[in-house]
């Protein structure tokens, strides 16, 4: 399958995740109640929600395909405990 979609309800939080790989579009949703946070990028995008409010806190992307992308995803998510 080239198309990966996901719906979660989560305390009236509607959370729709779509991805979709280079050959059926090459791109990325992810819609919290209705509204786009996905970059959009080619590669890995992360929208980061505050666990208990489930309010935007971030939202990136690192594109896979770059030389440092484990680099840069290793580095955002450790960074992540200071972002909350």
């Amino acid at each position: 399958v080239n198309e990966k979609f996901r719906l979660i309800n989560i305390n009236n939080t509607q959370i729709n995740v779509v991805s979709k790989n280079f050959n059926v579009g090459n791109n990325s949703s992810i819609k919290i109640n209705g509204i786009e946070y996905s970059k959009n990028h080619r590669g890995l995008n992360i929208v980061l929600l505050n666990s208990k409010t489930l309010e935007l806190v971030d939202s990136a992307y690192c594109d896979s395909w770059a030389d440092e992308s484990l680099k840069v995803v290793s580095d955002y998510f450790n960074n992540i405990k200071i972002k909350i």
